[in-house]
């Protein structure tokens, strides 16, 4: 049985594409399992492994950060979001300037873009995450994503990494939320099958106090496998906290 390997490496726009042997490189090889969940639907089985992010994947996403501020550092005031129109900043008014859905992965590759899609939870009226101080370093949560069918035989495996930045204020009041999304690092798919994983939407919310905010954000990723006969679909839910960095996930 052939497999179609994509392997998203340095996350640059390069791929490597080859159709042989058994399952893609393993990013994750060699990580630290910190949990396991398994699931089952209709035919297909998902194991979803937790696992330690190497330092090579940590440094290739922060360069990728790197180059998407660099790029909104030149853009005037507001351009990411042509709906803000206020002058003020409301502290208790969280919003997301990025964007609240985009492709991580399509027909089983990586979608790779140069500018980064991210989403963020920022008070109303602020356009650029350099008008907030106090960011926590990038954070990383990296998951083994894989599913077997019926005979035991692995047809899909995906893996990827959610990042955030949290804590960030603005005049020393309220916690916020930056760079927020979902990396991919790699994809294998058995011949026959197709795999879709998108971010189809982005929800943000004050879960502190009009004179305290925390902003709260909610990342829905959803991952569809296909065949020609059926498809089956399974979502995964990323809360984060703007105060302490706490993520949780749900399926």
């Amino acid at each position: 049985m052939k497999f179609v390997r994509v392997l998203a490496t340095g996350l640059s726009v390069g791929f490597a594409l080859s159709a042989c042997g058994t399952a893609g490189d393993d990013v994750f090889s060699g990580s630290k399992v910190l949990s396991v969940s398994t699931t089952t639907a209709d035919d297909l089985n998902v194991t979803v492994k937790e696992v330690e992010t190497p330092a090579d994947v940590k440094a290739a996403i922060a360069a990728q950060v790197k180059a998407r501020a660099d790029i909104e550092a030149v853009k005037p005031a507001g351009a990411l979001n042509d709906d803000l129109s206020a002058v003020d900043v409301a502290l208790d008014q969280i919003i997301n300037i990025g964007k609240k859905v985009w492709s991580v992965v399509a027909a089983g590759k990586p979608v790779m873009n140069v500018k980064f899609d991210f989403a963020t939870a920022f008070p109303k009226g602020v356009t650029v995450a350099s008008e907030l101080h106090g960011f926590s370093d990038l954070q990383y949560k990296s998951f083994d994503y894989t599913g077997t069918n019926g005979f035991g035989m692995e047809v899909f495996k995906v893996q990827y990494t959610v990042v955030y930045q949290y804590g960030g204020s603005y005049a020393g009041k309220g916690r916020y939320i930056a760079s927020a999304s979902i990396v991919p690092q790699n994809v294998s798919v058995v011949w026959g099958y197709s795999l879709n994983m998108n971010v189809d939407n982005v929800s943000v919310s004050n879960l502190g106090t009009s004179e305290s905010p925390v902003a709260g954000m909610n990342l829905m990723a959803n991952i569809k496998v296909s065949t020609v006969l059926k498809s089956e679909e399974f979502n995964e839910l990323f809360a984060v906290r703007g105060d302490n960095g706490l993520l949780t996930r749900a399926h």
